[in-house]
């Protein structure tokens, strides 16, 4: 049985203001987009592109076709998701994109395939409610809603 565990608006927020001084400060790339996982990375996404004033783009289709026009590196892709469990949607994502880098706010602790950035972690009997699937805590930061 899962067990429920509600992630508040104010550590999502505090966690998001940890990844934008975490990749302000990544100085081996510079992101020109941020691929966000669908469904769940779209949040993260639209809140880090906002702050962040980097693209977004929400199909690996639009992401690459993005690359071509504007002649950038694979590396220059930023890569977002809620929660990252086996792996399996990450393993399928870095092969092509090898050397992005892969940011998640959630990673269950046996996970295969590990994003480069997590910062919570989880196990196998957690549920994660986050703060858009929780109508009490659902609201608007910077015009995005969460």
């Amino acid at each position: 049985m899962k067990i429920k565990r509600n992630y508040t608006k104010k550590k999502y927020l505090k966690d998001v203001e940890s990844i934008i001084r975490f990749i302000e400060n990544f100085e081996t790339q510079k992101f020109r987009v941020i691929y966000a996982v669908p469904r769940g990375g779209v949040h993260l996404g639209k809140l880090l592109s906002n702050r962040l004033k980097i693209e977004l783009k929400t199909s690996l289709n639009d992401v690459l076709c993005h690359i071509i026009k504007h002649k950038i590196q694979k590396d220059n892709v930023l890569i977002v998701d809620d929660i990252v469990d086996t792996g399996k949607t990450l393993l399928k994502i870095r092969q092509d994109f090898p050397d992005s880098l892969f940011i998640s706010l959630w990673r269950n602790n046996t996970c295969n395939f590990p994003p480069n950035m997590s910062l919570n972690l989880s196990n196998d009997n957690d549920w994660i409610v986050f703060p858009w699937e929780d109508k009490k805590e659902e609201t608007k930061v910077n015009g995005t809603k969460i």
